[in-house]
């Protein structure tokens, strides 16, 4: 095996969401509530970074992150709003 592949294999294992569902949730309900938390992610409106240099730094704490960061700190929060952990 190249060591590209296994690298590949190792970072997509490492970036899997894992998350551990409660024991009266079944397989179809956990599939049917991470797609509603994707969706939401993937809905919610992400407001552009700030446009002026020099300003006072801001107390939200997910501003510099990128898209992706920030749409997967909202999936994270809708999941575990759901009663799910990592």
């Amino acid at each position: 095996m190249s060591i590209r592949l296994i690298a590949c294999v190792l970072l997509l294992v490492g970036c899997a969401n894992n998350w551990v569902r409660p024991s009266d949730v079944d397989e179809a309900q956990f599939k049917h509530d991470a797609a509603a938390c994707r969706a939401a992610a993937f809905y919610a409106p992400i407001p552009p970074e700030s446009i002026f240099v020099g300003a006072y730094p801001s107390t939200d704490p997910t501003e510099g992150l990128s898209d992706v960061a920030s749409r997967d700190l909202i999936e994270d929060a809708c999941m575990e709003s759901k009663g799910y952990r990592k």
